[in-house]
């Protein structure tokens, strides 16, 4: 019985795959991927100057557009609030983008990445470690007495796969490539296939059968 879901946001919850990049690129320009990756900003060495009369906070906040939000959302948000299922945000992008999603639906808990100005330059914070988000998972398991086997994770690339320690099965969410998907329990491309998927397990869980055979 699945009693709580774990989701990456960047490319999951939110279309776009690095909120860091969107953030940033505001400030200091267009860049790929890698340039505003946060594994790439937040290394020893890479500096950012905050330009005069700039609060880095109120940008942030500023630069989260609802409009980013996955189409189907709100009925994933719906179908949590309707079911009891508890649900974290756990991501290595902008904590300020995390905040928002989680008030505006009413998600139990968040962890994301963060950036303050120290001595004007950007200095940032690492919460989550891309590639070990099974550590974040855990301290959720521990604060909602849920077990791994109750647990489901969702993500789009190969980083997020690291929740799988901690969670029975993970969902590969319109996947950066193939790879993910083959080690992935299940593949989704919307929050309507999240959904069935969930019933699906919790209907087996209950020795019910289900409508039609799941795919991965």
């Amino acid at each position: 019985m699945i009693k709580l879901i774990a989701l990456d946001m960047d490319g999951v919850i939110l279309k776009n795959r690095n909120s860091w990049e969107l953030a940033l690129s505001g400030i200091y320009g267009v860049g790929g991927n890698r340039k505003y990756s946060f594994q790439s900003i937040s290394k020893h060495g890479k500096k950012f100057s905050v330009p005069l009369g700039l609060d880095i906070k109120s940008h942030l906040d500023q630069s989260f557009d609802v409009a980013d939000v996955t189409y189907d959302f709100q009925r994933m948000s719906d179908f949590l609030s309707d079911t009891g299922i508890k649900s974290v945000i756990i991501s290595a992008g902008v904590v300020n983008f995390a905040r928002k999603v989680s008030e505006m639906y009413h998600i139990d808990g968040y962890v994301a990445n963060d950036v303050m100005e120290v001595g004007r330059e950007l200095k940032f914070v690492k919460n989550v470690d891309p590639a070990r988000k099974d550590l974040n998972l855990k301290t959720y398991l521990r604060k909602f007495s849920v077990k791994e086997s109750e647990t489901i994770s969702i993500g789009d690339s190969i980083a997020d796969f690291s929740m799988k320690k901690c969670s029975s099965f993970f969902i590969a969410f319109n996947p950066l490539d193939s790879v993910l998907s083959s080690m992935a329990d299940f593949t989704a491309y919307n929050f309507a296939e999240v959904i069935r998927i969930v019933e699906a397990i919790n209907d087996l869980a209950n020795g019910e059968s289900y409508g039609s055979p799941l795919s991965e």
